[in-house]
């Protein structure tokens, strides 16, 4: 099975922002790259149990990429 990798802005963190596209996204996600701190309640409640989030939000751009290509790798 091919690793897919898929953004999806959260824009200022209100759930009813992010497109349909994006809560099915993040309803069958089974990782998340994300700041714990800046996630809603209401969008914790879409993610599918087992999920794991990973914060990232004191990192640089390049140190983003890289965890996330040593994560689908």
């Amino acid at each position: 099975m091919k690793t897919q990798v898929f953004i999806v802005s959260a824009g200022p963190g209100a759930s009813d922002l992010i497109s349909l596209k994006g809560h099915r996204l993040i309803e069958q996600a089974d990782l998340i790259f994300a700041s714990e701190r800046f996630i809603s309640k209401e969008m914790l409640a879409h993610i599918k149990e087992g999920c794991r989030i990973k914060d990232h939000f004191e990192s640089d751009y390049d140190e983003k990429i890289k965890m996330i290509e040593d994560t689908i790798q």
